[in-house]
């Protein structure tokens, strides 16, 4: 997960930002460098990579308390900025940034 985003950093390339995906996404989520994907104890993850870039972390259904300790894990590799979206509501950088979240966590609860 974070081997491929550390990877491409590695390389020089630097992603706008960082999706978390907690819990299983659906298949139209593509895997890619910039998508970390957290099932469980997401303390064992290696959250390094994320340093400095911003980070969104979505809950995936009712993920309950591994939500917040993929939010506290992910606070842990010290990006520039945090988004969340999670059952509870979100929480974004601007307005713009929380309809757009709004709008995932909407689609994203559509298959669950």
């Amino acid at each position: 997960m974070t081997a491929a985003l550390a990877h491409v950093r590695r390389r020089g390339i630097t992603p706008p930002s960082v999706w978390v995906y907690v819990g299983q996404p659906p298949e139209w989520v593509a895997e890619a460098p910039d998508v970390i994907v957290v099932t469980a104890n997401p303390r064992a993850i290696d959250w390094r990579p994320v340093v400095g870039l911003h980070v969104d972390v979505v809950e995936v259904g009712d993920q309950g308390p591994l939500f917040f300790q993929t939010v506290h894990a992910a606070e842990s590799g010290k990006p520039r900025s945090i988004g969340i979206a999670c059952r509870n509501g979100v929480a974004g950088l601007n307005d713009e940034h929380e309809q757009l979240l709004k709008r995932l966590q909407r689609q994203l609860n559509a298959f669950h």
